[in-house]
């Protein structure tokens, strides 16, 4: 897939649950109903879109609303706001939690209670990618970007498929 191609799906699937992944199958997701805690958080936000994108049921709470969570509740996740009162649903099957939620948070605490697993974000990601190939990127700016653009015609010597 070219790279502009390539960038453009990467924009339009993370910011739309409707759009069509490339792979002709959908991966078997290991919960089809998840809360994270912490839900506005980058790291936390992208994998709600992840499990919304792929069918699951999402819900998440945070200490305040942002732009990250209004555009989830857009997207069908189910968000509550501030601190109190634990927001897990009853059909929650896992809690995934932003390393700034305290383990003596409240959505920690009744998914501790009810048994239900819990995973930072990292576990997370860790249990998604099980079984795939894996390449991770860190980087703050543009010139990251800059660099991986240069690298990507040489993907091959590194035993990478286009």
């Amino acid at each position: 897939m070219p790279q502009n191609r390539l960038r453009a799906f990467f924009y339009q699937y993370m910011n739309n649950p409707e759009a069509k992944s490339p792979s002709p199958q959908a991966p078997a997701l290991p919960f089809q109903s998840v809360h994270i805690a912490g839900i506005g958080g980058i790291g936390t936000s992208r994998l709600a879109r992840y499990f919304l994108f792929h069918g699951a049921k999402v819900s998440g709470s945070d200490i305040v609303s942002s732009a990250q969570t209004e555009s989830l509740a857009q997207l069908g996740a189910d968000i509550t706001i501030g601190e109190g009162a634990p927001a897990l649903p009853a059909d929650c099957q896992a809690l995934i939690y932003s390393i700034a939620v305290p383990e003596n948070a409240a959505d920690r605490q009744e998914a501790r209670k009810r048994g239900i697993p819990q995973l930072s974000h990292f576990e997370a990601i860790a249990l998604l990618a099980r079984g795939h190939k894996t390449i991770a990127v860190a980087g703050t700016n543009a010139s990251l970007e800059a660099r991986l653009r240069r690298w990507a015609p040489d993907h091959r010597r590194i035993g990478l498929s286009a």
